[in-house]
């Protein structure tokens, strides 16, 4: 998805010809009103599902950062065996001391929560190195303002950009001034909402 392919026709919907002429937003404006709303789709729906194996595992050691832009963890394993989710409440009722657990051959189970929301506890600690694997739901990045002429590509379908262009066209009518267009701003919301329900059904739900 190219999003600057879509700046076209969201500043014609602006009454402008072309960036520079626009009155009442700025360009960093609208691509902030689109950042806002991709980062609300992908944390509703499961937009970005990434795979990383980066993560080695150290002898002894249970807790492992996540991957940056982690929301939450689908599936988790160490050395290619799959680990059982649980919650701290779970593995304290099995093991008082889960924290000072003794290293093992094989783990058995992945803490989502074990120290908030940035860190991953592998149960029992593996006893040697191997390599942890993750499938997780990831937010979608930020959208800076590129440089002038520069395109700002990002891996998403296509639709994704129309919808986005017709989210930053709903904030920009939304917002008070003399820009404010309510009518308009209903009717771009009811053409997102059309997409999000569309976009739920293929893509599922996320956190």
């Amino acid at each position: 998805m190219d999003w600057s392919t879509l700046t076209p026709w969201i500043v014609v919907s602006l009454n402008a010809s072309r960036v520079e002429e626009l009155v009442d937003w700025t360009e960093a404006e609208l691509y902030q009103y689109a950042e806002e709303s991709f980062h609300a789709l992908g944390r509703g729906l499961l937009l970005i599902v990434q795979y990383d194996d980066s993560t080695a595992l150290v002898a002894n050691q249970g807790l492992y950062p996540v991957p940056a832009l982690h929301i939450v963890t689908i599936y988790a394993a160490a050395d290619g065996v799959t680990l059982q989710p649980a919650e701290v409440d779970e593995v304290e009722a099995l093991d008082d001391d889960y924290e000072e657990a003794a290293g093992v051959a094989a783990p058995t189970r992945w803490i989502g929560n074990a120290s908030g929301l940035n860190y991953l506890r592998v149960y029992p600690p593996k006893n040697a190195a191997g390599v942890l694997t993750l499938i997780f739901q990831m937010r979608p990045p930020d959208m800076p303002v590129p440089a002038t002429g520069q395109p700002l590509e990002l891996k998403m379908p296509a639709p994704i950009g129309d919808y986005l262009a017709a989210k930053a066209l709903e904030k920009a009518r939304r917002r008070q001034g003399d820009g404010q267009m309510l009518d308009a701003a209903q009717a771009f919301s009811t053409l997102g909402q059309i997409f999000e329900r569309a976009a739920a059904a293929y893509w599922g739900s996320g956190s």
